[in-house]
């Protein structure tokens, strides 16, 4: 219940929050027009894709293109989500009141990931209606609909783990909010690297890349390895801030 407690607490701070608003409503609008633009876009070629008698549907054409745009928007919000959980404590002096309190560093931790997490499924959910609203028009490929906001979730769940972890790290959520999106944009661009070199450099400088093991999702294939992936970065990072405060508290 401890958790649970805290968790409530945090997703609360994180509604009350203008930003968190701000966040939610600027990756939508962005995220929307990008749908608009690739369902123009299938609407244009479809006749084509008639007249061939092949092609990808709708979901295969729309599915991919959406949620790779998603993952790389929701890179730039997630850091201005995470940047206030723990370093927005530390610079208000809520902190050793927090960790005074009769609970374990675990549930803490625990707690504001779970906050987090529920503001990124609002955030995951927003994404899906937009697909699912061509549902009242036509058939869409439900299985892979389904791995596709599979595949976005853990992925923001990875990167909300991290920007959680560097939030324990300093006082100042700029900071935090900027190491957050500065290692996302590195490990982005040391999977893109790792593509343009061939074989084994793809495979080793792609591995620690979230948004390499997204794309199976995205193409509608369920990767065991890469959902696994996903979580054992989240975790490793989740375990990294539970030892970081830890240390706080013993130092305190």
């Amino acid at each position: 219940m401890t958790i649970l407690t805290i968790a409530g607490r945090e997703l609360a701070g994180l509604f009350r929050s203008p930003t968190a608003w701000v966040v939610l409503a600027g990756a939508q609008l962005v995220t929307g027009f990008i749908f608009l633009l690739h369902l123009e876009s299938y609407l244009q070629v479809q006749p084509k894709l008639i007249g061939s008698g092949g092609g990808p549907g709708v979901t295969a054409f729309l599915a991919p293109r959406l949620y790779g745009a998603a993952a790389m928007i929701h890179l730039f919000a997630i850091p201005l989500l995470t940047m206030q959980l723990i370093a927005g404590e530390r610079r208000q002096g809520t902190l050793p009141l927090l960790l005074g309190a009769p609970v374990s560093t675990l549930e803490i931790i625990l707690g504001k990931f779970l906050g987090l997490l529920g503001i990124l499924l609002a955030m995951v959910a927003l994404t899906a209606l937009m697909p699912l609203s061509l549902t009242l028009f036509t058939d869409l490929d439900g299985g892979a609909l389904a791995l596709a906001i599979t595949g976005h979730f853990l992925f923001v769940t990875g990167a909300g783990a991290l920007g959680l972890w560097l939030s324990t790290l300093t006082r100042e959520p700029t900071i935090a909010a900027t190491a957050t999106l500065g290692i996302l944009l590195a490990l982005l661009l040391l999977g893109e690297w790792g593509g343009t070199l061939g074989s084994p450099w793809s495979g080793l400088l792609g591995w620690p890349a979230p948004a390499t093991h997204l794309d199976p999702f995205l193409t509608g294939l369920f990767d065991s390895a890469a959902a696994v992936f996903f979580v054992l970065f989240a975790g490793l990072f989740v375990t990294l801030a539970v030892r970081r405060l830890d240390n706080d508290r013993l130092q305190g």
